[in-house]
């Protein structure tokens, strides 16, 4: 049970690009900056906080939404997007700038970065961008509803569907890489 564990939780932390070398190292690899760098136990918190930045923007959006309720629509609306904008950009830059403060890059051989392309650890990052993609969605059909019976102008309605539409396609074209790579993976484990 417990080897069980263990091979969930390492794909689990594959899925946020923590790499567990060879040496039995804790190494995270930034996608963005394409560099790995060494991580300790502490760390694992704030990386996959970092990772769930998206769910908290939106989950941020709709709370400041909710607690301004009796303010105007467009009152409710700005602030909600503007906070929420805040909140992904500012995790992001936080990140970035403390996180990142006092580490070294490290060199990740490539068997040990291979570990991101197996086939389990490609399945579980395309759940968790379906979380996602299913969270904008609920999200975008929630705010519909409550600016369309809060008599909302016009343009607020379509802003609503526009940032909805854009991040659900956004997720999709996530989910869609996803799903070739995992078809390739497939492929390659079946020759």
């Amino acid at each position: 049970m417990s080897k069980r564990k263990d091979e969930d939780q390492r794909i689990v932390d594959l899925g946020h690009d923590i790499i567990k070398d060879s040496k039995r190292r804790l190494l995270y690899y930034n996608e963005k900056t394409k560099k790995g760098y060494q991580v300790y136990d502490k760390d694992l918190k704030w990386v996959r906080f970092y990772k769930m930045r998206l769910f908290v923007s939106i989950f941020t959006y709709f709370v400041l939404f909710l607690y301004f309720r009796n303010s105007a629509v467009y009152v409710r609306f700005f602030i909600s997007l503007i906070a929420s904008v805040i909140v992904y950009f500012a995790t992001q830059l936080l990140f970035e700038k403390l996180f990142f403060k006092d580490k070294v890059p490290f060199k990740i051989n490539q068997k040990d970065f291979d570990q991101r392309y197996e086939l389990d650890v490609l399945k579980h990052k395309r759940l968790l961008e379906y979380f996602h993609f299913a969270f904008v969605l609920i999200y975008g059909v929630l705010a519909f509803i409550e600016l369309y019976f809060a008599d909302s102008p016009l343009w607020i309605k379509l802003a609503t569907v526009i940032i909805t539409l854009a991040l659900a396609v956004w997720l999709l074209s996530k989910i869609l890489a996803l799903n070739s790579q995992i078809k390739i993976e497939k492929q390659n484990d079946g020759q």
